[in-house]
């Protein structure tokens, strides 16, 4: 009787945890998105661009160069940074807020972990985003990579990061 007791105490304070836990991050997600640069009304082209949350170079890498290009087409291109918001960590969350307020070009989606599996879920964001919030004629998704050095690589092979020693 004892364990029944604990077992059903310990599930609800654990669901209703998880629930207010999930609710504050949706929250944090809607704030996110709705400083998110406003895109044009018309658009020629959205380019969405697989992101991770830690790896900020290859971010302005492209802003640098062929991003600068996108900045300077007056509007007719919108170019977002796609960011999986579960899990973040709080200071890569911090890290992003800045890289937002600065550049106006990150977007967060909710709901979508930021890593390899959920590449898919990213992509699926991005047609959503794109189609509620633009009314750009083409769309477009490339995917943000960083070579590692031979030493570093993991075991998977993949694009160009096939390791052929």
């Amino acid at each position: 009787m004892r364990f029944a007791h604990f077992a059903s105490h310990w599930h609800d304070t654990n669901h209703t945890q998880a629930i207010s836990e999930s609710n504050q991050q949706h929250q944090l997600d809607q704030k996110r998105n709705q400083t998110d640069a406003a895109p044009p009304t018309q658009c020629l082209l959205a380019i969405g661009v697989l992101s991770v949350a830690n790896r900020p170079l290859p971010r302005d890498a492209i802003r640098s160069t062929w991003g600068r290009i996108v900045q300077a087409m007056d509007g007719s291109v919108v170019l977002r940074f796609l960011i999986g918001t579960r899990p973040l960590a709080p200071h890569d969350s911090l890290a992003l807020e800045r890289e937002m307020a600065t550049h106006g070009d990150i977007l967060f989606l909710p709901h979508v972990k930021d890593d390899y599996e959920s590449l898919f879920y990213k992509s699926l964001g991005w047609l959503e985003w794109v189609g509620q919030n633009t009314t750009c004629k083409y769309l477009f998704k490339v995917a943000q990579t960083q070579r590692q050095p031979r030493g570093e690589r993991k075991g998977r092979k993949t694009g160009t990061d096939v390791d052929n020693a």
